[in-house]
């Protein structure tokens, strides 16, 4: 239990972590949801042209 408490700054250095992990998943995660809406608005961009003719 000594290991997480690290000598009474156990709570400082866990929430820097956790922030920390945190972080970095979104930093992971939210690129790849805007790519995923990029595809998807050109996607219908190019639907809707190609449903009004403009090729």
């Amino acid at each position: 239990m000594e290991f997480m408490a690290m000598g009474g700054y156990g709570a400082y250095v866990w929430s820097s972590f956790a922030i920390s992990f945190a972080l970095m998943i979104w930093g992971i995660i939210s690129p790849v949801r805007n790519l995923k809406k990029i595809k998807k608005d050109l996607l219908k961009k190019y639907q809707r042209q190609e449903l009004l003719g403009k090729t």
